[in-house]
Order: C-alpha cells, then sequence, then structure tokens
C-alpha cells in the first residue's frame, strides 16, 4: 500500500509542478517520500521543486542525496553529479571572463552540394535575432538568408537589374540594410527583410560618388560610413542617404589611406582598416584624423566589427581578433586554415556566439565555436509539459549552452523524441519564444511614505505602460503586506481609469516598512505560465524596503541585468542606465524607449521620457522591468503518446522521451520523469532565492547587506 501511495503523490506532484505549483509540488513530493523514503526518483523531482522554488542550497543536498540512491557510478548518478557541477558554476554573480575564451572551426555553409552551386565568393555575413544569417554573395550577385543549421531560407536579388558584385552589408539602428555593390559604385538600402527600396551614391570621382565601394558602418544616429576602395576615401551619409563628407587624409593634406577595408564605429571614433599598411587609422565623425589605432601585429585586415560589448573583431586574412578600443589591446580568438589556402573578407558573432566568417576563396562561410562549448555541448531541458489534452502533449524545451546562454534558430529537424527507444511520431513545431510578439507584464508599485506624495505620477507611469500593448496579468502594491490590486472596471469607469486607480493605491497602503521582496514575489506568482514577461517595479528615490536579511539584504546592492527585451539594465558608473530596446519587439512601445535614457544618478534625462517620468527620475532607479529571455521551443506530440504506463517501475518512469539535436550530435544523456529528455537545466534568476519564477535568463542580480549613505551609491 506505501508504494501506491507513494505512487499517486508522486503523479499529482509531478502534475503541480508542470502547472508551476512548486510549493505544492513538494509538499507532495515529501509526502510520498514518508511512503517510499529515500528513493531516488522522488528525492530528484523533490529537488527539482527546490530549486524552481529558489532554495538552491536545499536542492543540491537532495540530488546529492538522490545521486547517492542511484549510484555514483550508474548513469543517472553521474547526470546528477554533472547537474549539480553545472549548478555550482552557474551560480557565480559575476560575468564569466572571455579574456582566455579559443574558438575552434566546428564546420560550415557549404557553397556547392555536388555539382549544384549554392552560392559563389561570399564576401561578408550579418547575424540577426532569429539565429539565421544574411551571407551576401558576391559572386553569385545575391544576398541569402541561412539558418544555423545550413538551409537557405531566402535569396534576395535586388531590382530589375539586380545587384552588381554586392560586398558588405550593414544594419542601422531602425533595422534598415545597407548593401555596397563594388562593381555598380553604389549602396542600396533595403528593408529589414531584405527587400530593395532605392538607392544610395553612383560611379564616380566626384562627392558622394565611389569606385569601388566596400566595407560599411552605421554609427548609432543612423549615419552612413562607406570605404571607397577605389577612391581611398571614406564617405559619410546622413540617415536619409544625403551625401555629407569624404575623408582619409591627415592634417597636412596627406593621403592615410592606401588600401582601405574594413571600418567600423564606436564612440564617436571611425576605425579604418589598411590592408596595405597593416594598421588600423582612426578618424572623429567629422573626418579630422586622429592616428594610428594598430600599427603591428597585423597581416592583411579585412573587415571589422563593433561587438554588443564595445570590442571590434578584425578580420585578418584567415585570423579573428579581438581588439579593445580603450587599450588597443589585441587578442586572438582563432585561426582557419592556412593563410595561402584561405581568404576570409568578413566576420561576425551570431546570436549563438559563434563566429560565420565568409571565406571567399573557398566559397564557403565557416563557423568557429568556443573550444569549451564544443567539448562541453549543449544542454537541453523539458522545462514544462502541458498534457491537458492528452493524449495530445505540449512541451516547453529550452536549449542552452554551460553557462545558461540560450541557443537560437532552432526548429524541428533538430530535435528527435523517442520513448522507449522508438521515435514518437505526430511531432508539430509550433514555435520558439523569442520570435513572439506576446508579452506579458506585471507591475509592482513601491508603496513607501516618500513614494505617498507621487501617487499622480505613479499612475500616469502606469497608464503609459498600460498603453504599450503589453498585457498586463496583475499590479501590485508592494507596502507593509503587498497586495495585489484589482484591475476589473466596473461601475461606468473605463478599464484605463481603473488601472490609474490601482497604481495610485489607497492612503492606508503606503508604508515605511514596504516590503521588496515579498511585492517582487508576488508579482512573479501571475507570470509563471505567460509570455515574455517580467515585473515593472516602480520606486520613489531614496526609500530603503524593509527586506529581511534572508532575502535581499537591506536592499539591492548592486544589479547588473544582461537582456534583449524592453528594457535591459546596466550598472554604470555605479548607477543604473537603461538601455530601452522595446521598439523591434513591441511596434506601439513609447517613442522614448528607443534610445537609451540618461544614467539615473543624474537629474537630466533624454527628451524622450513623458514628463510625469522625468519627475521621478532624480536618482534611484524609478521603473525595473524584469523581462523574461524565455528561449524554449513548444513541440507537441499527437495521439501516439501511450495512454497508459508501459512500467511502474520507480526507476523506469512510464512515459519518457529523448530530446536530441542533429547538428549538435553531443547530446547523450536522459532525465527521468514524466517527459524524459536530454539535459541540464535552465538557469533562471533569483534575487537570493526569491524569483526564479520570473523565467530570466542571462541576468545577474547582485544582493548586498549594508546600505550606503549615498542613495545614488549602489
Amino acid at each position: 500500500m506505501d508504494a501506491l501511495y507513494a505512487r499517486e503523490e508522486f503523479r499529482i506532484g509531478v502534475q503541480a509542478f508542470n502547472r508551476f505549483n512548486f510549493n505544492e509540488a513538494i509538499l507532495l513530493f515529501e509526502n510520498a517520500l514518508r511512503y517510499r523514503p529515500g528513493e531516488a526518483l522522488i528525492l530528484e523531482w523533490l529537488g527539482r521543486a527546490y530549486y524552481r522554488s529558489g532554495f538552491e542550497e536545499a536542492a543540491i543536498a537532495i540530488w546529492q542525496a538522490s545521486a547517492a540512491a542511484y549510484g555514483y557510478s550508474s548513469r543517472m548518478g553521474m547526470l546528477l553529479s554533472s547537474k549539480i557541477e553545472t549548478l555550482r558554476i552557474r551560480r557565480s554573480l559575476l560575468p564569466v571572463a572571455d579574456d582566455a575564451v579559443r574558438y575552434v572551426e566546428s564546420g560550415r555553409f557549404v557553397g556547392r552540394s555536388g555539382d549544384l552551386v549554392l552560392y559563389r565568393q561570399p564576401s561578408a555575413v550579418l547575424p540577426r535575432e532569429d539565429g539565421t544569417t544574411w551571407v551576401v554573395a558576391y559572386g553569385s550577385n545575391e544576398l541569402l538568408r541561412i539558418d544555423v543549421n545550413g538551409i537557405i531560407r531566402d535569396r534576395k536579388r535586388g531590382p530589375l537589374y539586380g545587384f552588381d558584385r554586392p560586398y558588405d552589408l550593414a544594419r542601422g539602428p531602425d533595422g534598415k540594410l545597407f548593401l555596397s555593390e563594388f562593381r555598380g559604385g553604389r549602396v542600396s538600402v533595403l528593408s529589414a527583410e531584405g527587400d530593395w527600396q532605392y538607392y544610395i551614391g553612383s560611379k564616380g570621382i566626384g562627392p558622394g560618388q565611389f569606385m569601388g565601394p566596400q566595407n560599411l558602418a552605421v554609427d548609432d544616429e543612423g549615419y552612413l560610413y562607406v570605404v571607397d576602395f577605389g577612391n581611398r576615401r571614406v564617405s559619410k551619409f546622413d540617415p536619409s542617404g544625403t551625401f555629407i563628407a569624404s575623408f582619409g587624409k591627415n592634417s597636412a593634406n596627406a593621403e592615410v589611406l592606401k588600401f582601405p577595408t574594413g571600418i567600423a564605429v564606436a564612440d564617436g571614433i571611425v576605425y579604418v582598416a589598411d590592408k596595405y599598411s597593416r594598421s588600423i587609422h582612426t578618424f572623429d565623425r567629422n573626418g579630422a584624423y586622429l592616428g594610428v589605432f594598430i600599427s603591428e601585429g597585423l597581416v592583411g585586415p579585412e573587415s571589422l566589427r563593433l561587438l554588443s560589448d564595445g570590442r571590434l573583431l578584425v578580420t585578418d586574412t584567415n585570423r579573428f581578433l579581438l581588439v579593445d578600443p580603450d587599450t588597443a589591446i589585441v587578442r586572438e580568438l582563432g585561426v582557419i586554415g592556412n593563410i595561402s589556402a584561405v581568404r576570409v573578407t568578413g566576420s561576425d558573432i551570431d546570436r549563438n556566439g559563434s563566429i560565420l566568417a565568409a571565406d571567399f576563396k573557398n566559397g564557403e562561410v565557416s563557423i568557429l565555436t568556443r573550444i569549451e562549448d564544443k567539448a562541453a555541448g549543449l544542454f537541453v531541458k523539458i522545462d514544462r509539459i502541458v498534457a491537458d489534452e492528452f493524449p495530445l502533449v505540449k512541451a516547453e524545451i529550452l536549449v542552452q549552452d554551460r553557462l545558461r546562454r540560450p541557443v537560437v534558430g532552432l526548429d524541428q529537424r533538430n530535435f528527435l523524441l523517442t520513448e522507449y527507444g522508438s521515435p514518437v511520431g505526430g511531432l508539430n513545431f509550433l514555435g520558439a519564444s523569442n520570435l513572439s510578439t506576446l508579452s506579458d507584464a506585471a507591475i509592482f508599485i513601491e508603496r513607501s511614505a516618500e513614494s505617498a506624495a507621487r501617487r499622480d505620477d505613479l499612475a500616469a507611469a502606469v497608464r503609459d505602460i498600460g498603453a504599450s500593448g503589453m498585457r498586463l496579468v496583475s499590479l501590485v502594491s508592494a507596502g507593509e503586506r503587498p497586495t495585489k490590486e484589482n484591475l476589473a472596471a466596473s461601475g461606468g469607469v473605463s478599464p484605463a481609469r481603473a488601472l490609474e486607480e490601482a497604481a495610485r493605491g489607497s492612503a492606508s497602503a503606503y508604508s515605511p516598512r514596504w516590503r521588496f521582496d515579498l511585492g517582487l514575489r508576488l508579482a512573479a506568482t501571475d507570470l509563471l505560465a505567460g509570455e515574455k514577461s517580467g515585473p515593472w517595479f516602480l520606486s520613489e528615490p531614496g526609500s530603503t524596503p524593509q527586506t529581511p536579511r534572508a532575502g535581499l539584504g537591506r536592499w539591492l546592492l548592486k544589479t547588473t541585468a544582461s537582456l534583449s527585451l524592453p528594457p535591459t539594465l546596466r550598472i554604470t558608473e555605479s548607477c543604473f542606465t537603461p538601455f530601452l530596446s522595446a521598439a523591434k519587439l513591441l511596434p506601439n512601445w513609447p517613442t522614448f524607449a528607443r534610445k537609451p535614457a540618461a544614467r539615473l544618478c543624474s537629474f537630466t534625462v533624454t527628451k524622450e521620457l513623458p514628463v510625469s517620468w522625468q519627475a521621478m527620475f532624480p536618482c534611484r532607479p524609478v521603473i525595473i522591468i524584469l523581462v523574461s529571455l524565455l528561449r524554449f521551443l513548444r513541440i507537441t506530440a499527437g495521439p501516439t503518446f501511450p495512454s497508459k504506463p508501459k512500467s511502474t517501475s520507480w526507476k523506469d518512469p512510464a512515459a519518457t522521451k529523448q530530446a536530441t539535436l542533429p547538428r549538435w550530435n553531443n547530446l547523450a544523456y536522459e532525465e527521468p520523469g514524466l517527459f524524459r529528455a536530454t539535459r541540464l537545466w535552465w538557469r533562471r534568476v533569483w534575487l537570493n532565492g526569491l524569483v526564479r519564477q520570473l523565467k530570466l535568463s542571462n541576468t545577474l542580480l547582485y544582493h548586498g547587506n549594508q546600505l550606503s549613505d549615498n542613495p545614488c551609491d549602489f
């Protein structure tokens, strides 16, 4: 009887776990253990529930007990030991230094398949957010979009007469693409999807004309810089395509550029590579010559790419170099082939962290991967199972590398689900979350005594948030006892008015003992099953939450968030700076979200911020939006799923599945449970174990136990 009771408690616990009811799951698994003490499978699921609830130490201890019950030398014991080791690596609060990272060749997008020519002479690559990559094919006069599996998804050949030897591709702040045409002596302006719109410039030697335009760069204000190879100069155009100026000479009016190739713009400085002098020169945005940036160590620089961290990726014949603009330190990332057999004319780093290199000489795109990723492999986790419509079963699958960086661009061809060693039929790929335009949000409002005077401003801010197009699932008042406000409109009150009144809150809701930790946890609860979601935190400058030491210390000492959805937060000189990048995700997002806001410890803010928001921005961050980086793939399987268990063994669970990736073939182990898959898991952000439910990936948050006397000093 004990076995039957334990099985029933375990079954209900797994269902609660997949409904995100982790507290309920913990109780059910512990009840199951009362009937079957020390059962390895129950212990493992109990560890999962504790981990997802934010209790990492407890989860690790339970998993260690489970590994011991399985046997450390068994397959499941080794799996759990590996999981514990990886979790400890991922728990670091500091970004992992990449100074020692090395890239090795791991694959290629071939330009020929037997006698079939797919494309010729690739000269440049430009990754996209969805994991695909634009490849400029110089030899076949086209622009191709290739996915992570090397499948050509789209071809663009330009207007009626086509492209004329396209060479490089650059993206503007608004998503527009600029394509240089070497023989055509012009630059084509394309839509974000590669559709031709109009030309910039023409062939010639006059102002705004080109003789062999090659590499391109666009600065953060949308100005276009074109390397005019034949005229040995750089031409600058405004965002509308109007010619502004050309430069390439020093103060003595002597030509500096002999064989200009790559170009990049960072922090107002224009970097131009010269293949003849084997150096990189610098100019200001007006074309004034600043001097030689790098004069030694280069063999034949071909292209420059500005990376997201502000460093430069330099393509040097067959080498890939990482250059720090602040220190001019050059570090070699990797090499492909030998210098006589390879000529790489352009490279970039894609969304999955791999270097894509256009090998002009061999007519293919090489892929270089971090050596540790190639050794450690990828981690696949079934994050959630939805069996409400059984026998139709839905699974949310997360794919990451060992440092919890999500892998994007995958599709159904990358997954093989098996049960008892046999493939599962009836699979249907429903899509990837990073391509979804749906977003859910919970608004979290500080109800401190200082915030009481800002009730009207809070209402105005919430009104702006409500107009952004996101679905608001809840509004939490973080007072002494955080509560969820009623957002339902009644008595003839409009929904917008009801939202404003909820944002103002009652006078009794404000307290000097407001609780940040409990409020944030409450705000996260409604977001568990949502789309790209996160809490919005509205705060009053200078207020201090009453937060227990076991939660957030006495306040967030430092916070670093590395998110790609609206908006992102980073530490800048000990103060928060929001980098608002929501425009690409939500077309209706407020216009102020299209540019970075000013430092929050400054009294100046960007003009785009509404007046009602400016009043609340003097020192502390008023709004913190923690938005999900959930990178899961939804896959469903039809009636081929068994309706009854084929086994009642605790160590051989009933319904098991295995997911593998054909291209990344290093996924070789399994997890037990309702839905078996190669693992590992998904690191979720917690404020010292409070809000793992937020579904935040690649986010690091710091907490401290002391407050600085300076309210702006985090």
